[in-house]
């Protein structure tokens, strides 16, 4: 028994020293790709995302309390104002809570494993396709691609469905080569998957599994089909109550809820989105963590290499037409929504990545000291995109002197707090406080209005408050809207009529905090 053990431990050091031999140069580029993503994690660099607030914040309801922000109970989709948010991200973020506990920070390791996913798979479904070389490239690239190193830095409910997708690439490849059931009954989770991981995977799941149908053609796909309709059959439901085929079901266990009428208003044909294509290239002016503002999301220098690895579709179209039928189920569904974003482009930035990358392989088989030149000057152009990511002003997309203010406030006060220019300030203050959900009260519309005795915004009545926290940087907003416009003349009037009525002004962070010393 002694020895059987000895030679299982010995067969199984020399499995890792094969691996490790063999693999030494992934394994490298996997070590470069976790250091140029940690930082994110350790370094909020940009803050906190509003809807990466919200999806924090459901991650903290769901483990805690088996409810989601707006106390629904285990919801198939979240609620996110009037629109909504995939339930992979929360889901997975509440089991990795229940495990290490709950911080920002913490959440954001779901991003890291979805990119890793991405990164080897992803890797071996272009080797797949093409070469180990286009392989080697496509992980050089992916490591400094700026949107795939800025979106590292926070987190959207969009973020899974790329790793998602990749797998469901690499399992349809797999069925092809083994005809192993595992091997399809992971296809079809991968399938299933897609719903849950952004809501665009709704149209892209049966597209992708007809597309097995055509290619495959093996009876054991319909073990694939039945594995992805038990899973999505409560996302289905979700699809219908939005349609009001079916009520909405509301349990303990289990919410499907339509809790989003835009979902539908979203469909339509729209071949605008095709013009929209050229913000992967270029920074989206709406979305400006897409990309480099200097450089663009895949660099101006991609678009020669693009072309070359698209030509190449047209030499050898056995293998490759296959590339380009998974490339249209990811593409197709973007021609079914109206004003698609770079949101709802995401999956077509690994294609993009794959394109670049088949085109300098290209130019390394021809001209190799070319090639090597090729990717230094990719690397020169990063260094000048992280002297902007890391120099340049931090965008607004949180609001830490909230939570800087709240913090000191006491929970026996009654407080005003001004929310000029903090979208879903709430879930902010919920993750920071580790609020109970059913202590914030919404409005009809899903705006948070008040988070225990916190207020938000009741400008008309604020002389009745014990403590109001007013911002100091009262020009510094995004825009006037319903939930946050307080303009810079009606701040410094109510900010001279709290001193004239003997309040104390001191200062927290961004916030001038005005307290009742009288009381």
């Amino acid at each position: 028994m002694y020895i059987m053990i000895q030679k299982s431990i010995e067969k199984g050091r020399l499995g890792i020293s094969k691996y490790l031999k063999n693999n030494k140069v992934i394994l490298i580029f996997l070590l470069c790709l976790l250091l140029s993503r940690i930082h994110h994690i350790l370094f909020q660099l940009h803050g906190v995302n509003f809807d990466e607030a919200a999806i924090d914040y459901n991650i903290f309801c769901i483990s805690n309390y088996g409810v989601d922000r707006y106390n629904n109970p285990f919801p198939v989709y979240f609620a996110n104002y009037t629109s909504g948010q995939s339930a992979l991200y929360i889901y997975l973020g509440a089991f990795l809570t229940k495990i290490i506990g709950f911080s920002v920070g913490k959440c954001r390791l779901i991003k890291l494993a979805g990119e890793i996913i991405t990164f080897i798979y992803g890797g071996k479904v272009i080797r797949k396709f093409f070469s180990k070389r286009t392989e080697m490239i496509f992980y050089f690239l992916y490591i400094i691609c700026p949107y795939f190193f800025m979106m590292g830095d926070i987190s959207f409910d969009c973020d899974l469905i790329i790793p998602v997708f990749v797998l469901c690439m690499y399992f349809s490849e797999k069925c092809l080569e083994t005809e192993k059931t595992s091997c399809y009954i992971g296809l079809g989770v991968c399938i299933g998957l897609l719903g849950y991981s952004y809501i665009i995977g709704v149209l892209i799941a049966p597209l992708f599994l007809l597309y097995q149908f055509i290619v495959n053609r093996k009876k054991n796909l319909y073990k694939t089909a039945i594995v992805a309709a038990v899973m999505d059959l409560p996302l289905a439901l979700y699809v219908l109550t939005l349609f009001n085929i079916i009520p909405e079901i509301k349990s303990s266990y289990i919410t499907i809820a339509g809790v989003s009428s835009s979902r539908i208003s979203d469909l339509g044909f729209s071949t605008n989105n095709l013009y929209n294509l050229k913000y992967m290239l270029v920074t989206d002016p709406g979305y400006d963590f897409s990309g480099s503002m200097n450089f663009g999301t895949v660099y101006q220098l991609s678009w020669v290499f693009i072309l070359a690895g698209v030509v190449v579709f047209f030499i050898n179209k056995k293998k490759n037409l296959r590339f380009i039928g998974l490339l249209a189920c990811a593409f197709c569904p973007l021609l079914f929504i109206r004003n698609a974003t770079t949101y709802n482009y995401t999956i077509l930035y690994f294609f993009l990545l794959a394109f670049t990358a088949i085109g300098i392989e290209i130019l390394f088989h021809h001209h190799k000291t070319i090639g090597l030149i090729t990717l230094a000057g990719y690397i020169i152009m990063f260094a000048f995109f992280c002297r902007e990511y890391f120099v340049a002003k931090p965008y607004i997309y949180s609001d830490d002197a909230v939570i800087e203010a709240v913090q000191g406030v006491s929970t026996e006060e009654k407080v005003m707090l001004d929310t000029t220019g903090v979208v879903q300030p709430e879930c902010y203050i919920g993750i920071a406080l580790k609020v109970h959900p059913k202590d914030i009260c919404y409005n009809e519309r899903g705006y948070g209005l008040s988070v225990g005795n916190i207020i938000f915004n009741d400008y008309m009545n604020y002389m009745e408050y014990d403590t109001a926290l007013i911002r100091t940087e009262f020009f510094y907003i995004y825009q006037q809207t319903e939930y946050s416009g307080l303009s810079d003349s009606y701040a410094r009037k109510i900010a001279s009529e709290y001193m004239e009525n003997g309040y104390e002004r001191k200062q927290i962070y961004g916030y001038y905090v005005f307290q009742n010393i009288q009381n």
